[in-house]
């Protein structure tokens, strides 16, 4: 990959990311850039119309080309019109929160999330997250997920560690995806919050595609509910395979 334009979409990436403006001093310091180097690139952004500095000396945000490149279609809409009513359905099916998730160059992208339960609050505010280990979409799509795909995330994230079960090692690592892909699917509850996490794969014509997950409260998830939810998210992932696979 040429340097100055992974320089550069990291910068937007960054911006993209902040609901405040990002100054220059901040995007450098956050990823390891030269200033003059962050300034020139972030100059010449600006001219392009891809960001915009608020005011002299202030920070960046997005500009207007960088809003027209989606000429306002959503990512994957091919998929998020097939799925977004399936899991609004599942959603309030369950009075819960349920979400399709695809795995893309290390980053976990939300293509389609409906809360049914308004005691839980789950708040999306990114366009992508890079935290596979720590959510049950995340750790099913690792499992299912081509091999280069699991290689890329390792390299950049390294092995889970505290983020699921103390793996420290590649071969407890290449164990926990192998009892994920026998079971089927992750159901758990996350030591590190107050919510279980339960996630099923998705297939477009054999091909894995993307994750069903639910989030809930842990005191929730036990008993006939604990068994209710996963059957459900099992069902619903099954449905959507069917659908994604009678589209051409």
């Amino acid at each position: 990959m040429i340097k100055v334009l992974k320089k550069t979409f990291d910068i937007l990436e960054l911006i993209a990311q902040r609901e405040d403006a990002v100054f220059s001093g901040e995007i450098a310091r956050t990823l390891d850039l030269n200033l003059p180097t962050c300034s020139r690139i972030l100059k010449d952004l600006a001219e392009m119309g891809y960001v915009e500095q608020v005011a002299t000396k202030k920070g960046y945000i997005l500009g207007p080309a960088s809003y027209n490149l989606s000429a306002k279609k959503s990512y994957r809409r091919d998929l998020t019109e097939i799925v977004d009513p399936m899991v609004k359905e599942c959603a309030y099916s369950l009075k819960e929160s349920v979400l399709f998730t695809i795995l893309k160059n290390t980053k976990r992208y939300i293509l389609s999330h409906h809360n049914g339960n308004p005691e839980l609050q789950v708040i999306i505010d990114k366009p992508f997250y890079e935290d596979a280990y720590v959510t049950a979409t995340g750790r099913v799509q690792l499992a299912y997920c081509e091999k280069d795909e699991v290689e890329k995330y390792i390299a950049k994230n390294g092995l889970p560690g505290m983020r699921w079960d103390n793996i420290n090692t590649r071969e407890k690592f290449d164990k926990a995806l192998e009892k994920v892909r026998f079971d089927g699917f992750y159901a758990d509850k996350r030591p590190d919050s107050q919510l279980a996490i339960v996630g099923f794969p998705v297939f477009q014509r054999d091909k894995f595609i993307g994750a069903l997950g639910c989030s809930l409260l842990q005191s929730t998830f036990s008993g006939e509910r604990k068994e209710k939810v996963i059957a459900e998210i099992g069902r619903n992932a099954e449905l959507v395979t069917a659908a994604l696979h009678n589209e051409i």
